[in-house]
């Protein structure tokens, strides 16, 4: 929901509050400073105008990243950034994700870009992104495109779990009148369809015009699920209304989806008829067309945190799934990377485990 915004007086207030708190003073001493300007406060008030300072994104706080870590799995799957998160905090993890972002727009202005096409896929992680981004943009700056547009990917699956498809996360930005010049393209398709359906959808004009639009993203955000997780909304999905197809799956040694898309160590799972599919998801973009659309410039920023169900702790490791993501013959499907750091650490267990057997082998 959108912020009530701030009065001239309330903003002069946290403005030298946060001056202040940059100088490192204590509560009691920000509240007896401050009295100076007019305001009587106590230390209490200090810390709740310290509070509603980060709130109001006066103070901006991000969660440290681990760089050694990162920079080794950087180095060992040669992509462009990596971030891990010291916590295992969705929210750490969403929240550097927006960051990640937010120097992606400056890159791209440094290149001259006017106009900068982001697109997004769906689910908890990549909503808790977008609202992280949207407060980033809803303050002024000069470092930001001219225009920037959000496309939307893909279609919303859980249809218990408001908010998770892409269309429905501009609305945080749309509402705050952000001060450079927007435009959207939303997704109005069914989740999945029968495969023999799929491409006389995109004959409907709403569609296909989206689907042209996407042919020239700048930057693709999207995240991944383990496909054995019960909270996997693939999965759930399919559990409900496609049996059929969720057997297929199992059978074809499904590891997880990314953008909706099943994959498996081998590859990405061609879901046709042919093959005994009965229903594929609906998205724009196929797995096939990162490694083109990367080779082209565009860069693909994946989004991991836990599981973002309460009791997380108990989910498998989403390095289930970004292990063969990485490791996807005809790649690179991903350039960039927001991680926690369990995650982080289970996949290069993984890693060195693989080069410890390739070293014993004869």
């Amino acid at each position: 929901m959108p912020k009530k915004p701030l009065s001239a007086s309330e903003r002069n207030t946290l403005a030298w509050v946060c001056h202040y708190f940059r100088e490192k003073k204590p509560p009691a001493e920000i509240a007896r400073l401050m009295r100076q300007h007019g305001a009587e406060l106590n230390y209490r008030d200090a810390n709740r105008l310290i509070a509603q300072a980060i709130d109001a994104e006066f103070i901006r706080v991000v969660s440290p990243i681990d760089s050694k870590l990162g920079g080794r799995i950087r180095d060992a799957f040669s992509l462009k950034r990596v971030d891990v998160t010291f916590t295992d905090s969705i929210d750490d993890v969403a929240s550097q994700a927006a960051y990640a972002l937010w120097d992606l727009l400056q890159e791209e202005v440094k290149r001259g870009t006017s106009e900068v096409r982001l697109g997004f896929s769906g689910g908890h992680t990549i909503r808790r992104t977008f609202q992280n981004l949207a407060n980033l943009l809803a303050e002024p700056s000069t470092d930001l495109p001219r225009r920037i547009t959000f496309h939307a990917l893909v279609a919303g699956f859980d249809s218990g779990a408001p908010g998770t498809d892409p269309t429905s996360f501009f609305v945080y930005l749309s509402d705050q009148n952000p001060t450079f010049d927007t435009h959207y393209f939303l997704f109005h398709a069914p989740p999945v369809t029968q495969p023999a359906r799929f491409d006389n959808l995109f004959k409907l004009p709403a569609l296909a015009e989206a689907k042209k639009k996407a042919e020239h993203l700048h930057v693709v955000v999207t995240s991944a699920a383990v496909f054995e997780d019960e909270h996997s909304q693939l999965r759930r999905y399919l559990k409900a209304y496609g049996k059929g197809t969720l057997s297929g799956l199992e059978r074809d040694g499904c590891k997880g989806d990314i953008l909706w898309l099943p994959i498996t160590v081998r590859g990405p799972i061609v879901m046709s008829k042919e093959r005994g599919y009965h229903l594929r998801p609906v998205t724009l973009l196929e797995l096939d067309d990162l490694p083109g659309r990367i080779g082209s410039g565009t860069r693909v920023l994946l989004v991991l945190g836990p599981c973002a169900d309460s009791a997380h702790s108990v989910c498998p490791s989403k390095a289930a799934v970004l292990d063969p993501i990485l490791h996807l013959k005809g790649g690179p499907y991903i350039t960039d990377l927001v991680i926690d750091k369990a995650t982080a650490a289970k996949l290069m267990s993984m890693q060195d485990n693989r080069q410890t057997i390739a070293a014993q082998a004869p």
